[in-house]
């Protein structure tokens, strides 16, 4: 049921990425992000709280220790007060 608690949101990256979207779809407190035809080019070299995109590790902050826990690997990737900038770089 389509109500009140149920969010969807569509980032169209087709301006810079044709045909690229990101869906996130959100429901309580439960969120879906797929990336609609996301490519090695596109998305290659990301990694964060979705994971590393190219091989699916779900990598701590180090780039390097893996984290099956997910309520663990969750609280790794908390954005923390301390914390200025979300993004490394400023894009636009």
């Amino acid at each position: 049921k389509i109500g009140a608690k149920y969010r969807n949101f569509k980032i169209d990256l087709t301006s810079k990425y044709p045909g690229l979207y990101i869906h996130i779809n959100a429901y309580k407190e439960f969120i879906k992000v797929d990336f609609q035809h996301g490519t090695k080019e596109t998305f290659g070299n990301t990694v964060g709280l979705l994971g590393n995109f190219n091989t699916g590790k779900t990598l701590a902050r180090d780039g390097s220790t893996v984290l099956d826990d997910f309520a663990e690997y969750g609280q790794e990737w908390q954005v923390l007060p301390s914390e200025h900038m979300l993004f490394h770089d400023i894009s636009e």
